[in-house]
């Protein structure tokens, strides 16, 4: 027997306030990017910024830079990580009341704790298509915690995306170190859109 449960509207705005709310993947500083304004600037014609996530009752969330594939042909995605990156943090750091950056679990907990949101850096992208260790060490030393190994549509010299086959099925030797260095690191992969349609 299957049963509904039904909350009235005071019902669940308690159990939401009650619970840690944790959103796995937020773009919010693309915008900035390539319009300019602040993340703390309420947008008419966005789907996210910091007071809408603020008043969500968001207690943390993965801060989603996303590299988009345009930049990969020329091989600008490592130029355009750390631009997104330097932006990422300096907007971040000019909002001091309402978010603050967590490198660990325990920064989440305190952030969290003092009435903030805990922004946790996470790269929706390649980073580098050939998977530098070095870059990948800088960029962890930079702040982020949350990468991709692959983009949606478009294999790197190591892994392959669900929507690009590479040569090599999954990941290569390479890509093994690379997954080595990121779990040595502490960095999570982060899996967003790796589902294709056939």
């Amino acid at each position: 027997m299957k049963y509904l449960l039904l909350l009235s509207a005071a019902a669940f705005a308690q159990l939401h306030d009650r619970a840690f709310v944790f959103d796995g993947h937020v773009h919010m500083i693309n915008r900035q990017f390539y319009k300019g304004g602040s993340i703390a600037d309420r947008f008419n014609d966005g789907q996210v910024d910091l007071p809408r996530s603020k008043e969500g009752g968001i207690d943390a969330m993965f801060f989603s830079l996303f590299v988009e594939e345009q930049y990969y042909p020329a091989r600008h995605e490592t130029r355009h990580t750390l631009r997104l990156l330097d932006l990422a943090k300096t907007q971040i750091a000019a909002n001091p009341k309402l978010i603050e950056i967590a490198s660990n679990g325990a920064d989440v907990r305190r952030i969290a704790g003092k009435g903030k949101i805990a922004a946790v850096l996470d790269l929706e992208g390649g980073f580098d298509l050939d998977g530098d260790l070095g870059v990948l060490r800088e960029l962890h030393r930079g702040g982020l915690r949350v990468m991709q190994l692959p983009a949606h549509n478009w294999a790197n010299n190591f892994a392959e995306s669900c929507c690009a086959k590479g040569p090599f099925g999954g990941l290569n030797e390479h890509g093994k170190k690379v997954v080595g260095e990121m779990n040595r690191l502490g960095i999570l992969i982060n899996i967003s859109h790796h589902g294709c349609p056939n």
